[in-house]
This record gives C-alpha cells, structure tokens and sequence, in this order.
C-alpha cells in the first residue's frame, strides 16, 4: 500500500508582512524588539543583585559562633557574589576574615558560616571559591 502525501498550498503573505526585515507600520521589527527585551533589565534582576539573604542556618551558626558582619562585611559579600554570578558560578564559598561563608549565587543567601579555625573542613558541591580582603 503507498502512501501519498499531499501539500496543501500555500497561504498568499500581505505586501506588508513580505520582508521581516523591514521594520512594520509601528516602526520595530522583530530583532529591534527582540533585542531591546534582552537588553533591558527587569526590576526583579535589579534587586536579587543588591541584597544579600542569611537563612536561618547562617544566622543560627553566627551567632553561636559569636561572628558580627556589618554594612561593610555584607557589601564585600555582595559585590563577590556578583563577580561570581557573572563568571557563571552557582554555590560558593567566600572566604573573609577567620570564616569560610558558603552562598547560593542565584538566590543571593549565605547558607552557613564556617570558622576556618575548626579541625574539619569538608565542603561539597562548590563550584567557586573567592577569598575577600
């Protein structure tokens, strides 16, 4: 048995809709558009980029382990996990000072707080390092 597969024709394309290249009535192609969305950074970006989280672990560890960060310390922080961001990493550990701060790059949280002072240092999945001076 053949099978016969047949084309329909096809669909005559508007004078004006012909070269989607050229910009439309509105005066803004397809890439124009395009590539302002890209470049235009939303306010959600804008905001993950300039705040640093703690979760209840890492301020559970500082303060047991009596570590005080002030405006400056969570500044450097910041502007590390943002050298991190942009060369692509995604857990990192920032070391400052006498403790070793494990990050979640794309939530912007220090996860716990380490004294390098301690016998053991075991860190797993971390696929940056950065020491902060």
């Amino acid at each position: 048995m053949a099978i016969r597969v047949q084309h329909p024709m096809p669909l005559p394309i508007p004078a004006s809709q012909a070269n989607p290249t050229e910009p439309s009535e509105s005066g803004a192609n397809f890439r124009t558009l395009l590539g302002q969305t890209l470049n235009r950074p939303s306010a959600n970006a804008q905001n993950q980029n300039q705040v640093l989280k703690l979760s209840a672990h890492a301020i559970l560890r500082l303060e047991q382990r009596h570590i005080k960060l002030g405006p400056e310390e969570i500044r450097k922080m910041e502007n590390a996990l943002v050298e991190i961001e942009r060369r692509g990493g995604r857990n990192a550990v920032m070391f400052y000072k006498d403790t070793a701060f494990l990050a979640s790059v794309a939530n912007r949280t220090i996860i716990t707080a380490i004294p390098l002072e301690e016998d053991i240092h075991v860190l797993t999945q971390i696929d940056s390092a950065v020491a902060i001076k």
